[in-house]
């Protein structure tokens, strides 16, 4: 047995296969194509702010949010995490999932009906932690 370094596109390539075979065995199912989605905010056609996500099977994970300083506390953020979720169940996904550490975006997730999953504690550094966060989407009422 010998452990060597490789290539990441080759490497990556071939885990991808082993992977998809492992889960067309178990599952039956293919693996779906992951779609990236990404909205901006701007003001007075400015930048202020944006919202990047991966869409996987009938999940959406948003992987960064961001509004400038001069701009937060204005609502801004969650515009971004409403446009997210409406593309969420334009695409027919019934989750929406995000991490964030304590000292960012928490109660922010937590205030806009996301519910903790999962926790690490002392991630990325000591004294920190790291949280796991989901929402189940439902219907919109007209």
């Amino acid at each position: 047995m010998i452990v060597k370094e490789i290539g990441l596109s080759e490497n990556q390539a071939m885990l991808h296969q082993i992977l998809e075979q492992h889960q067309i065995e178990r599952t039956g199912h293919k693996s779906e194509k992951s779609d990236m989605v990404s909205f901006c905010l701007t003001i007075n056609h400015e930048y202020a702010g944006g919202v990047v996500a991966k869409k996987t099977g009938n999940r959406l994970h948003i992987s960064l949010l961001g509004v400038s300083p001069q701009h937060r506390h204005k609502g801004y953020g969650e515009t971004l995490i409403k446009r997210m979720e409406q593309e969420a169940r334009n695409n027919n996904c019934r989750h929406v999932t995000v991490n964030t550490q304590d000292f960012q975006g928490l109660s922010f997730y937590q205030k806009l009906g996301f519910h903790i999953f999962g926790e690490i504690k002392d991630c990325p550094y000591e004294g920190t932690t790291k949280y796991y966060l989901l929402k189940e989407l439902t219907e919109e009422k007209s």
